[in-house]
């Protein structure tokens, strides 16, 4: 079994002995890994997954939400009232689903 053993912005991936370091890792989550001090990956010029641009938005995508459209019209009373109106359904449907449970 091996575990892993962490140090400030380090992992080092050890056998379970401990005396015998296999590789170590280090970089940010958000910028460039290297594996034994060599750059593996740099997520400022390299993606993971290749991105997508979709022309439709998902059902729960903050800007859609009508209070969300009115406030970037500058409506800011239709906006507040638009807020309430969706937090009061938020809070029925939780209260339904704690009825459920």
């Amino acid at each position: 079994m091996q575990k892993y053993v962490e140090s400030k912005h380090k992992l080092a991936l050890k056998k379970d002995d401990g005396n015998r370091c296999l590789s170590k890792i280090h970089g940010e989550w958000n910028g460039k890994i290297f594996i034994d001090s060599k750059q593996a990956f740099d997520f400022e010029d390299q993606l993971p997954v290749e991105l997508e641009n979709y022309s439709y938005c998902l059902p729960s995508d903050s800007t859609i939400r009508t209070d969300v459209i009115e406030l970037s019209k500058g409506d800011v009373a239709v906006a507040q009232d638009e807020k309430d109106r969706l937090e009061e359904l938020q809070r029925k449907d939780k209260k339904l689903r704690q009825t459920r449970k």
